[in-house]
């Protein structure tokens, strides 16, 4: 967040006194998915948590909302496919690395997130229904949060970067694949 509060206001102006009123003023270049998602679900996820600590089977849901489905489907695959960009045209070396940096620790935090819930699943098998269920409430919204807000449709579009969303959409469904086979689950789980 550090990061990324520095690039809005170094690069961008942005004059947002606070990282949370940097944060706020970026809300409505979000689209309704993303708000959805973190506003919604994640909060959800986080206030059971807040309720009761002890409750495994909410912590199981929020690891599979924030490590599994925002982190490693959807933070993962911008990153790469910005991060390609960013190379292939030799624009932006700092934000490059920077960004590289934010990437590889949020690349800590999805091994940790799997390795938790492959953990989970070998104490409890019935976690795996948790987690199934958790991907399929919101994998429908997650993947519309991968759009553009300014897109027209949010299941075909180019990004402003030069990529398709069938393109985006394939690599986010096989890095997800990967993550569920690393926790011990069928991919088809997620209806593929």
């Amino acid at each position: 967040m550090v990061f990324f509060d520095r690039f809005y206001r170094e690069v961008f102006g942005v004059d947002a006194e606070t990282l949370s009123a940097n944060l706020k003023a970026q809300r409505p270049n979000m689209n309704e998915q993303w708000g959805e998602l973190f506003d919604g679900i994640l909060h959800d996820c986080a206030e059971a948590l807040r309720t009761d600590p002890t409750d495994m089977d909410a912590l199981v849901r929020g690891v599979t909302v924030y490590m599994v489905v925002i982190e490693g489907t959807l933070a993962l695959t911008g990153a790469r496919f910005i991060l390609r960009y960013l190379k292939n045209e030799d624009k932006l070396p700092g934000f490059q690395k920077g960004f590289t940096a934010v990437n590889r620790d949020e690349s800590r935090h999805v091994g940790f997130g799997v390795k938790f819930l492959a953990d989970a699943i070998k104490e409890d098998p019935r976690h795996k229904q948790t987690i199934a269920d958790t991907l399929q409430e919101t994998l429908p919204i997650g993947t519309l949060a991968l759009a553009p807000p300014m897109v027209d449709d949010p299941y075909n579009f180019t990004t402003p970067f030069g990529y398709n969303s069938s393109e985006i959409y394939e690599y986010a469904a096989k890095s997800l694949k990967k993550k569920l086979a690393a926790m011990g689950m069928e991919p088809s789980v997620v209806g593929g």
